[in-house]
């Protein structure tokens, strides 16, 4: 087996990335190495690359927060040592990943999926799937009886649309633009406003209001939040979990006060780390099931980790036509 692997770094002083050799570790206890397939190219990533994601790294790091492979060593170990040349999914919060050839997994945080899941699907089974399913909860709980999303075409939109359509609960799709309006229309959705439309608001206040909407989701912030706050019904909340407009959310502090109004933020390190180890078996089982149903993801293009350089450098594209996948070994 090779000693050295490529992978790419994100150089936190020069806010640069490039390709560099790295030596492959010796594996601890319950730990197994992953040839890696392929990993997808999500916002996190995107802001992670532009040194504006989660903590700031102080040292040169590879990302990629999740992948899936095929297991090709393993520390010491029962669970480890059962995985070894089984495809598996997995996600990663330290300084190596899946941007790379080679990526070292806790034996336990390991997703065996089988070929039930196509790989393209594999490859994105953490950080959407979880947070879509973070997201519901509330409904599930029937804490609101219908829910409004913005970014709604994207892969987590999409997820979000058919969960609220399996779960019976009228949803509200927000989109940045009337082509994407008019495409999910056509797809039967119920309920698509387009925000660049001139009376969006009128006609997003009437449907929250006769829908008795309580919850929202939001991956745009910006003014995208103060506009879900001023509205929805008195008593509502509005979960913030992304900042595609690349700007602060912008709310009325009078909504907050006296329409008895929240905002709250989401992040699914924080969601998950709440999960004792008696939760996570349960929430993995939950996991694969959504994987072959409403957690399937399409994807649009795989690149090289010399193709990934350029296209993250790059403004950012039609990300509602589907995922990027990054190919270590293509």
């Amino acid at each position: 087996m090779k000693t050295q692997y490529r992978a790419i770094v994100f150089d936190p002083q020069s806010k640069k990335l490039s390709i560099v050799l790295k030596d492959i570790p010796v594996l601890k206890p319950d730990e197994v190495l992953v040839q890696v397939w392929g990993s997808p190219i999500n916002p996190s990533d995107r802001l992670f690359c532009e040194g504006l994601y989660g903590t700031a790294a102080s040292t040169q790091i590879t990302p990629g927060f999740e992948g899936t492979g095929s297991v090709v060593a393993s520390g010491s170990g029962f669970w480890a040592r059962r995985l070894i040349g089984k495809s598996v999914s997995g996600a990663v919060q330290g300084e190596n990943g899946f941007w790379a050839e080679y990526v070292v997994l806790p034996a336990q945080q390991c997703l065996e999926l089988g070929s039930e899941v196509p790989r393209e699907t594999a490859a994105c089974a953490f950080v959407n799937p979880l947070t879509a399913l973070a997201l519901m909860e509330p409904l599930s709980r029937k804490k609101s009886p219908a829910l409004i999303q913005t970014a709604a075409a994207s892969q987590l939109g999409r997820m979000i649309q058919r969960m609220a359509q399996n779960m019976g609960i009228p949803c509200v799709h927000i989109v940045h633009r009337t082509g994407l309006q008019k495409e999910l229309i056509a797809q039967g959705w119920n309920h698509v406003l387009d925000s660049s439309h001139p009376q969006f608001e009128q006609e997003l206040k009437e449907l929250a209001h006769t829908l008795r909407v309580r919850y929202a989701i939001d991956a745009v912030a910006g003014s995208m939040t103060g506009t879900l706050i001023r509205n929805l019904p008195d008593h509502s909340q509005v979960v913030v979990y992304g900042v595609l407009s690349g700007q602060a959310c912008a709310v009325d502090p009078g909504d907050l006060i006296f329409r008895d109004m929240k905002v709250k933020g989401f992040w699914l390190s924080h969601w998950l780390k709440e999960k004792n180890v008696l939760q996570l078996p349960f929430l993995f089982i939950k996991l694969k099931k959504f994987l072959k149903a409403e957690g399937q993801t399409h994807v649009v293009q795989r690149l090289s980790l010399e193709e990934t350089l350029q296209e993250v450098t790059q403004p950012k594209g039609n990300a509602s036509a589907g995922k990027i996948l990054v190919l270590p070994a293509q």
